[in-house]
Order: structure tokens, then C-alpha cells, then sequence
């Protein structure tokens, strides 16, 4: 069944379309909204340089050695597992700024304690400085525990 339309009716949706399409052209014809640049994403022209401390080197030298970390007022010994680049330093040449400033850590502890989400202090190969870790999973009883060292970014982020 075809669906009739008056001829008042087609007269005045076709009148009306010359000024829908206008509107619809200026709308497109709008500037597009343009987001700021991003003060916070990577710019392999500006690294900055190594940390005294917060360095991937620090953390595969300590590879042979243990991790300290001090849990309430307690030395816990921690094993360094695995030591991977993030995203933007994946295909840095070993050794460079940004292969140095972005990476994860995966420290694997003793079994029965549990080291909460935090900031705690800790010792590698005589240094002594504060490392954020999160527990990740526990295998057979030996939890895991993460960092994320990120310092590839440029500006105003300190650290």
C-alpha cells in the first residue's frame, strides 16, 4: 500500500528541503574542533636524560643481586623476574635515553607476604629510593608484584 501524500504537504517538504541542505552545509562547513596538543605524550626529540635512579640499567644490573624492599619497618627480599619496554621505547636501541626511561619490572617475592599497592622504599645495589609496586597475580603461592618506570616524556613532568 503506497503511502499518499497531499500535494500541500509535498509542496511544503520540498520548500523546506533548500533550507535543511543550507543548514546542513553550514554545519559542515564548520571548523572541525581541534583538540589541543597533548602536553604529556612522548617526543623522542626532547628525553630526558637518566635518573640517577629510576634507570633501566640500575634495575639489570640488579638482576644479580636482590631487590630490597621495607615493609613496615621489615626488609623483604625481592627477586627482579622480568624487565620489558613499554610501548614508546620498544624499538629503542639499547642503552639510549628513551630505552633506558620506559620500562616494566616484574619482582616476584616470598611466599605468605603480601606487599600492598604503594610507594614503598627500597634498596638495589646500594641506592635507596622510593618505587611504586602493584601485586599482579600469585603463582603457586609467590606473589608478583609490577613497576612501571616511564620517564620517555618531556615538559613539565618531574620526577
Amino acid at each position: 500500500m503506497a503511502h499518499e501524500t497531499s500535494r500541500r504537504a509535498f509542496i511544503a517538504g520540498a520548500a523546506a528541503a533548500p533550507l535543511a541542505a543550507g543548514a546542513l552545509g553550514v554545519t559542515m562547513a564548520a571548523p572541525a574542533y581541534a583538540a589541543p596538543p597533548s602536553v604529556g605524550h612522548p617526543d623522542p626529540g626532547k628525553q630526558r636524560r637518566p635518573h640517577e635512579h629510576y634507570n633501566r640499567e640500575l634495575f639489570e644490573d640488579a638482576r644479580r643481586n636482590r631487590l630490597v624492599l621495607i615493609l613496615d619497618g621489615e626488609r623483604v627480599d625481592l627477586t627482579i623476574d622480568e624487565i620489558e619496554p613499554l610501548g614508546v621505547s620498544t624499538d629503542a636501541r639499547e642503552g639510549s635515553r628513551l630505552w633506558n626511561n620506559a620500562f616494566r619490572v616484574l619482582l616476584s617475592g616470598p611466599p605468605g607476604i603480601d606487599i600492598p599497592q604503594g610507594s614503598h622504599p627500597v634498596r638495589i645495589n646500594g641506592r635507596r629510593f622510593d618505587l611504586f609496586v602493584v601485586p599482579v597475580i600469585r603463582r603457586d603461592g609467590t606473589p608478583t608484584y609490577e613497576a612501571i618506570i616511564n620517564r620517555a616524556y618531556r615538559g613539565g613532568i618531574r620526577g
